[in-house]
């Protein structure tokens, strides 16, 4: 497992903290630190995709303003938008490769009709 950081979690005592429950730690370290310690580039660059999901889960009232009191509820309402949330991304990335018409944007998605009462709302 490996935690990626942002330079502003370069400290010595964080990162032996990530050292002692077994964690991988991938943080760029500070331009004025003396001694500086090498971080995995590639795997450092893939920090905003999960950047991006957390702006678009955002993006849904719900979770913005978070409506449901119950922890679980509101687990299970992100598990929900992050799952339509890709979902949605896979079909617009397999649309480009078919050969097919795009939809027109007065169609929705044939989602489920649990996630359909959920999202009707979003879109």
């Amino acid at each position: 497992m490996a935690l990626l950081g942002a330079k502003c979690y370069d400290a010595n005592w964080f990162r032996a903290a990530l050292a002692d429950r077994g964690i991988t730690s991938c943080i760029p370290t500070k331009a004025n630190r003396k001694v500086q310690i090498p971080h995995y580039r590639t795997l450092y660059r893939q920090r905003h995709k999960v950047e991006n999901m957390f702006g678009k889960i955002k993006g849904w009232r719900r979770i913005h303003t978070r409506y449901d009191r119950c922890d679980h509820t509101f687990m299970s309402a992100i598990r929900i938008a992050t799952a339509v949330i890709f979902w949605l991304d896979q079909r617009v990335l397999s649309l480009g490769r078919s050969s097919r018409p795009a939809p027109h944007y007065s169609e929705k998605p044939n989602i489920c009709p649990v996630v359909d009462a959920i999202a009707n709302t979003y879109y």
